[in-house]
Parts: C-alpha cells; structure tokens; sequence
C-alpha cells in the first residue's frame, strides 16, 4: 500500500538521486569553464563573464594527464589544488613557476584540444 509517506520519501529519493547524477555527469561545467586566451588560460564565469585568468609568464609547464596515472612524486596530483569544474578521467596539471602552490589541476570541456593549444601558446611566448 502506497501511503503519503512513502510517495514524499521516494520523492526526495529520486530528486537526490538526479542532483548526484547531474553533478557527477556536467560537475560545475555550467557555473565556471576555462579558455585559452591571448595573455593566458582564462576562468569564465557562466560562459560570459571574464573572472581571472593564469598568466603564460606564470606557468613552467604543462601536462595532459590521466586519473590515477602519474606516480611521479614531483608531479603528483594529490598535491595540486584542483579547481576544475567536471568528473573526466583527463586533466591538465599545470606546473607554476613560483607560488604556495606549485600544481594546478583543471579539467576544460575538451582536454587534448585545449592541451595542444595550450602548448601552442606556451611554444609562442617562449620564442619572444
């Protein structure tokens, strides 16, 4: 028998079980994304608005990294602040040349094109 009771809790059931999902399947991809820019990688707050950004003259190097894959304790992920904004099995761990924080994790929409472009700019300013 269905009472009122039983309805609420399923209710409340399947409205959590939704959020989980649609967190772990688009995580923070509609509030905050990242673009290559032309002075660095940019932070853009709902797709319009321009919040900061990470200089190319700040960052030393970048990675294109698997979960779980690298072991390397130089480079290790559980030492970098992740700020990226999806559940993906491929991050950019970017390596900065000077702060409290050496590692940053992000996680943009498509990773090995924004890797590789990414590299492009960082290959520019290292010629100039």
């Amino acid at each position: 028998m269905i009472n009122s009771t039983n309805l609420q809790f399923f209710g409340w059931f399947a409205a959590l079980s939704l959020s989980v999902y649609y967190i772990f399947r688009f995580g923070f991809s509609h509030v905050y994304d990242f673009q290559v820019g032309t002075n660095g990688i940019d932070i853009i707050l709902f797709g319009i608005w321009h919040i900061g950004s990470i200089r190319f003259g700040e960052i030393e190097d970048v990675y294109l990294e698997r979960l779980f894959h690298r072991l390397d304790v130089r480079i290790n992920p559980f030492r970098a602040l992740r700020v990226g904004n999806r559940f993906t099995r491929k991050y950019i761990l970017i390596k900065k040349r000077r702060g409290i924080i050496n590692f940053l994790m992000i996680t943009p929409a498509n990773a090995d094109g924004f890797y590789e472009e990414l590299k492009k700019h960082l290959a520019s300013q290292s010629d100039q």
